[in-house]
């Protein structure tokens, strides 16, 4: 029995593996650090590491897990970019357990595969909190019948003010309600709409519903499951990106995804728009023509476009704005 994980840095060209740390499970082990266990080379590197009774590691060989054990992870240096966890574990579903990966920084819990592998993507930013070594854990419990399994939550921006959220509930019984609830942190989230159970009967449903005041910055939703008999239940933590608004025109979403920039221009006219990079040269320009007010433009850029952080010139009438986006 076995838990390795992967730390990989998000290039243009994908994931990139930069470390690893290794797990194992055997009744001849102890749970106190010994000769059995590797200790991290340079653990102050952009490196992750097992942090166990006060020990930094590299492979860890412990008792078998039991409910309510932990596993500390640890990162060395990481830098302000975009970061992704492998969690390939082999034969750890034995015994009725379960397993979830905690996020001190999102407040949120990730359930695992403990028979396969799981991927989770997460950033740093220049909050300090997001680069915090001990910013994860995983956490072990004993499997339990739920009355609910939240799965395939989505959320995406409609336009500058609106955004859809849809879920799907499989094994939906003895529920009272459901509620969507909004942050612009990913850590305080308030309610924001109470929606009923469609089926409760055992079956699955299927929900889709929008917030009308997707304001301009970045919003994270979740659902909050609620029993009838009290029981409460997170799904996973969605992300929409914000809006970046200049004089005469806003753009959505920002990050942008997919390669497909929405620009609306506040006003009628011909713009000419340009993507410069971080060295100042024109990489993409577009002539865009809008007949009336709040027209919204969706651009294509080129799929070959390196994912990073560009600013969007926008001219009209010789008047000049400027935006700045990140590409992913």
């Amino acid at each position: 029995d076995e838990i390795r994980v992967n730390l990989k840095v998000i290039r243009s060209y994908g994931p990139e593996l930069i470390d690893g740390v290794l797990s194992k499970f055997d009744d001849t082990y102890s749970s106190a650090v010994d000769a059995n266990d590797a200790p991290k080379v340079n653990p102050a590197a952009e490196v992750i590491s097992i942090f166990s009774n006060n020990k930094i590691l590299s492979v860890e060989k412990r008792m078998p897990i039991i409910s309510d054990d932990t596993i500390q992870y640890r990162f060395g240096a990481l830098r302000i970019q975009n970061y992704q966890l492998e969690v390939q574990a082999q034969d750890m579903d034995e015994n009725g357990l379960t397993a979830f990966m905690e996020d001190k920084f999102l407040n949120q819990q990730i359930p695992l595969n403990l028979n396969g592998t799981t991927t989770i993507s997460f950033s740093t930013t220049s909050d300090p909190a997001s680069y915090t070594p001990l910013r994860f854990r995983m956490v072990f419990k004993m499997a339990s019948v739920l009355p609910v399994n939240i799965t395939n939550i989505n959320a995406r921006r409609i336009n500058y003010s609106t955004a859809e959220i849809s879920w799907k509930s499989e094994n939906e019984i003895s529920m009272d309600k459901y509620i969507i609830e909004k942050s612009t942190d990913g850590r305080n989230f308030t309610d924001m709409k109470t929606v009923h159970p469609t089926t409760n009967n055992g079956g699955s449903a299927e929900y889709n519903e929008q917030d009308g005041q997707a304001n301009e910055s970045n919003i994270y939703y979740r659902v909050k499951a609620i029993s009838i008999g009290g029981r409460i239940q997170y799904s996973s933590i969605v992300k929409i990106g914000g809006t970046e608004t200049a004089e005469f025109a806003r753009i959505y979403p920002n990050p942008v995804v997919n390669k497909t920039m929405n620009l609306t221009m506040k006003a009628r006219g011909s713009f000419q728009v340009q993507l410069i990079n971080t060295e100042g040269k024109n990489v993409f320009s577009k002539k865009l023509i809008s007949t009336s007010a709040n027209t919204t433009h969706s651009i294509r850029l080129p799929q070959t476009l390196p994912a990073g952080v560009y600013h969007v010139k926008t001219t009209v009438d010789g008047n000049i704005s400027t935006l700045q986006v990140e590409i992913l």
